[in-house]
């Protein structure tokens, strides 16, 4: 009686919380929300530098050399940062030769940071009664988050085409998006708390 009760308290943890630190529910290598991430980040740190585009790009031919821009969404940043010229009164060169100026794209960083944070009891170790062996009683919290956030960093050196010199450059370009789940008294997760989704969605 008493290990069928053992049991019985075991699977009732598990199934209170099963539902902590579920934060990535998907088939795919990668979420729509971690995709959602990732570009809102990289959107955010190219428009950094919009402000300062017009008085460099306006009138110009520009091509977007993209050689040191790497990280995930690579193609996406790209795309992005020729959209933001174009925006700045360029037009877009097909190659180096042809433009007026290149504006040299360098990624520092485009990716995910996971992290999690609670109250309650943590994961502990539970002998197995007649047995040298030992099973985890699942972590128990009153409240727990888990948090996903998006970081994109750039920075943007502009030189012309015709002497190779230097015409202009930005300083870091940082962009930033979040994503949270909460569990309350083992209860959740809830979708509380992101700026990446519509506050309404269809």
């Amino acid at each position: 009686m008493k290990m069928m009760n053992l049991v019985l308290c075991g699977g009732a943890l598990l199934m209170l919380s099963g539902c902590l630190g579920n934060i990535r529910e998907s088939t795919s290598a990668k979420t729509a929300t971690e995709d959602l991430l990732i570009t809102t980040a990289v959107q955010r740190a190219v428009d950094q530098f919009s402000g300062s585009a017009r008085g460099v790009f306006n009138g110009k031919s520009v091509f977007v050399s993209s050689a040191f821009m790497e990280g995930e969404r690579g193609k996406y940043a790209e795309s992005a940062m020729r959209d933001m010229v174009t925006e700045a009164g360029a037009s877009m060169a097909a190659d180096e030769a042809s433009a007026d100026l290149v504006a040299e794209v360098r990624t520092a960083t485009s990716g995910i940071k996971d992290s999690g944070f609670g109250f309650g009891l943590p994961e502990l170790p539970l002998p197995v009664p007649n047995s040298s062996l030992n099973t985890m009683i699942p972590a128990l919290y009153l409240f727990y988050r888990d948090k996903q956030e998006g970081w994109a960093k750039f920075r943007v050196w502009v030189k012309q085409t015709s002497d190779g010199n230097y015409v202009a450059k930005s300083g870091d370009l940082w962009g930033h998006s979040y994503y949270s789940k909460w569990t309350i008294f083992a209860v959740g997760p809830f979708d509380w708390s992101n700026d990446i989704y519509p506050e309404e969605t269809p």
